[in-house]
């Protein structure tokens, strides 16, 4: 879970710290592939 005013950079620096134990320097976000276009509900 994301922390009051914590950035998704930050975020994700934690979370590979705490689960894996690497501390990273150096990461930018990218992009986000979210949206109503990406979502499609196949035909039972």
């Amino acid at each position: 879970m994301m922390e009051i005013g914590e950035s998704i950079e930050e975020k994700a620096k934690r979370e590979v710290f705490e689960e894996v134990g690497i501390e990273l320097k150096d990461i930018r976000f990218f992009k986000v592939y979210s949206g109503k276009e990406f979502y499609y509900k196949y035909p039972s």
